[in-house]
């Protein structure tokens, strides 16, 4: 009886033992969290937008495909129809698909139809891209002029820069450097040194800043395109170019450039 329980006991601690050290041996591995190089991080940034753009294609190829079954059971039906699918995807036909903006009399082939969808959904990634950039300028210039007398013009400022084709970046750069952003002013709503020039709110100055910019230096992107907007021209140009190019950082910052987007 004796032997019995002695064995019994052994077992039992043995056991107990067994289970502590498997579960001290758990407690001692290092828990690594996986982090994410930058590298890894753009790839996967990129891996997702190919997976998003290809689903939106396969999307888009399903609804051809769909259009050129319908145009074939069409031509069976009037007796001069294809007799396999393969044969229908090289016949024309009139196109007209809702929400794509293609839509004509003229039959097209398939491989023009499928052309046109790819470049369709293109333009449409493209567009957005720009409409995020033009979002992302706006704050940039507005947090740029915040607190001074020129403050929430970054809408002004870039539809300007839209209208005659000049960096937006500029006006708020020289207005700093001419009027410390409005505040010093030559003249009436004049905050970039316009010398003999009234204004008669800082709307119709920026207006008139960009259509000078544009009269004299073309559609500039950099100060140091300005020769002659500032006597003598360096360091003046040299200097406003460090914050234009700062401004443009901080805009690449907002509206990151996408895997498969060129800047």
């Amino acid at each position: 009886m004796n032997d019995t329980r002695k064995a019994t006991t052994r077992f039992l601690l043995t056991g107990f033992v067994l289970v502590a050290l498997i579960g001290t041996m758990f407690l001692m591995m290092p828990v690594r969290a996986k982090v994410l190089t930058q590298k890894e991080r753009m790839m996967a940034i990129k891996v997702k937008f190919m997976r998003d753009f290809e689903a939106g294609f396969k999307a888009y190829r399903v609804e051809i495909d769909a259009d050129i079954l319908r145009n074939a059971e069409l031509l069976r039906k009037a007796g001069a129809a294809p007799k396999t699918e393969a044969e229908a995807k090289k016949t024309s036909f009139p196109v007209q698909i809702e929400g794509t903006g293609i839509s004509q009399d003229v039959p097209v082939t398939f491989d023009e139809l499928e052309a046109r969808k790819h470049a369709w959904i293109v333009d449409q990634l493209i567009a957005q891209r720009n409409a995020d950039k033009r979002v992302a300028r706006v704050q940039v210039i507005d947090a740029y002029l915040a607190g001074s007398p020129m403050a929430g013009l970054g809408e002004c400022f870039v539809a300007n820069a839209e209208r005659t084709g000049i960096c937006c970046y500029m006006g708020p750069v020289q207005a700093e450097a001419e009027s410390s952003k409005g505040a010093i002013c030559c003249g009436s709503f004049n905050p970039f040194g316009m010398i003999g020039c009234h204004f008669g709110s800082w709307d119709e100055a920026i207006a008139r800043y960009s259509d000078n910019i544009v009269s004299h230096w073309g559609q500039a992107q950099n100060v140091t395109e300005l020769l002659g907007y500032c006597v003598p021209d360096h360091p003046y140009v040299d200097n406003c170019q460090v914050v234009v190019d700062a401004l443009r950082a901080q805009e690449a910052q907002i509206c990151p450039v996408p895997a498969g987007f060129a800047q």
